[in-house]
């Protein structure tokens, strides 16, 4: 179904007005994001039963449910295509009324335009970071801004306290797309514009697998959504992960390479007594090519997933694939006929196979306990997909839909032979791309030493960037 380009304008209109309520309409059921309470706790189930009740007796609506696994209220019946807007705001008077409820942050749903828009918006927030830097090159003060802000972004990537900070100032949304727009300048200003090419081409993918994603919501909702039983309204709550994810090779590089740029750029500072060359020891520790290597590598993923009937219900899961090391089946799923094949998938692509004992998240909560990264297999809504670090989900038959999954897939065998192996080839990607970011720091690190000459090494910056 192509893209509702309508709606996309109304959007573009708005994007200085408060922010609308995100929902989606078709099929004769409306989907609207909703402030409700933490998944999991009390709070949510009574919500669920005030909404249910407060559209009872509502002229043209069939049935409303809470569905916890997408966070979005579902109405069903003829007034969602004759008055949609009454029911928003129905849906809002509700909001009012509970007011004081703990609410969960809002994440993206498959069918919303939000994210296309974003996409759209960073693309020219590159392509005016390019135009801007490449107008100021030459000038006196060109280069002094780009070792500024370069600073900057290496504070930043180096403190997230920091970070946080900024997103609670203006909203994640808007700091990301501040940052994009100071980081292509900066690449501009002293790189050239091959940095922000990149950007483009990587926020390109980004906005292919994000339409990709609309239509597969469009293609399937009519069969996963027509039932009121199809929509969970409590979600399992399987409590903060025990300790962190551990690192893969990206991150490891980044922890050392940021420390080493930083201490490369003090030194440089101090013996050379000028800031140009220690400036690109500062851009060398940003690994990004290993960023955009994984990034480009998951939206491929990602594409080719929906492109055998997969739901890729949060897409930044996948880029936890060169972290996992432990793959849990569901017990359902080692009784069907793909067993044997599953199993020696999973050992092909050096994964360590554990068996679910019946538990739910408490088996998945020991495994990250002990310092593994998790997948989940399981067969239908089960509470230990939502405790994984990647949760798989089969649907076929009767039950409802696993929307505590990351990634639903259909009931057929061809996904897994993708996925598994995918776990192999993400560590490679991330190898790869720490070698060539490697190559960037080397670069930055002999400027900071003054061994290469500044033409020569904008030049290195440029290829590898």
């Amino acid at each position: 179904m192509a893209l509702h380009w309508a709606e996309l304008a109304t959007l573009l209109l708005n994007a200085g007005h408060p922010p609308r309520r995100r929902h989606w309409s078709g099929n004769g059921r409306l989907h609207a994001a909703c402030a409700a309470p933490t998944a999991g706790s009390e709070q949510e189930r009574q919500f669920s039963a005030a909404l249910q009740q407060h559209f009872s007796g509502q002229p043209g609506v069939n049935w409303v449910r809470w569905n916890a696994g997408t966070r979005r209220v579902v109405i069903d019946g003829p007034a969602v295509e004759a008055e949609a807007a009454a029911l928003l705001e129905r849906l809002a008077a509700l909001e009012a009324q509970l007011e004081g409820a703990a609410a969960a942050e809002e994440r993206d749903h498959p069918a919303d335009l939000e994210p296309v828009l974003r996409s759209l918006v960073e693309m020219l927030a590159e392509l005016a970071g390019a135009g801007l830097g490449h107008a100021l090159q030459g000038r006196p003060e060109s280069r002094r801004l780009g070792i500024d802000l370069a600073a900057a972004l290496r504070v930043l990537e180096t403190l997230p306290s920091l970070r946080e900070s900024l997103d609670r100032r203006v909203g994640s949304g808007t700091a990301e797309l501040l940052l994009r727009l100071a980081g292509s300048l900066d690449y501009a200003l002293l790189r050239g514009v091959a940095g922000p090419m990149v950007g483009v081409l990587e926020e390109g993918l980004r906005l292919r697998s994000r339409l990709q994603r609309r239509r597969r919501w469009q293609q399937l909702e009519a069969l996963w959504n027509a039932r009121p039983e199809d929509h969970p309204q409590q979600g399992a709550d399987p409590g903060p992960r025990p300790r962190p994810l551990p690192d893969g090779p990206i991150e490891r590089y980044a922890e050392k390479a940021s420390l080493l740029a930083l201490a490369a750029f003090g030194w440089g500072v101090v013996s050379l007594r000028r800031l140009e060359g220690p400036a690109a020891a500062l851009l060398g520790g940003l690994p990004r090519p290993a960023l955009l290597g994984r990034q480009a590598f998951c939206l491929e993923l990602g594409r080719r997933l929906e492109g055998l009937g997969a739901l890729l219900l949060d897409p930044a899961a996948l880029e936890r694939l060169d972290r996992i090391d432990t793959v849990l089946v569901d017990r359902t799923l080692m009784e069907t006929e793909w067993a044997a094949g599953l199993e020696v998938a999973i050992r092909q692509a050096g994964l360590r196979l554990e068996r679910g004992h019946g538990d739910g998240p408490g088996q998945v909560r020991t495994l990250q306990q002990q310092g593994h990264g998790v997948m989940v297999l399981a067969v239908g809504p089960q509470a230990m997909l939502a405790a994984a670090d990647l949760g798989v989900g089969l649907h076929g038959g009767v039950q409802a839909p696993p929307w505590q999954a990351d990634l639903v897939l259909p009931a057929a065998p061809e996904v897994f032979w993708l996925l598994l192996p995918a776990c192999a080839a993400a560590r490679r990607c991330a190898s790869r791309g720490v070698q060539a970011s490697l190559l960037d720091a080397v670069v930055g690190l002999a400027l900071a030493l003054d061994g290469l000459s500044t033409v020569t090494a904008a030049g290195i910056n440029q290829a590898t960037n």
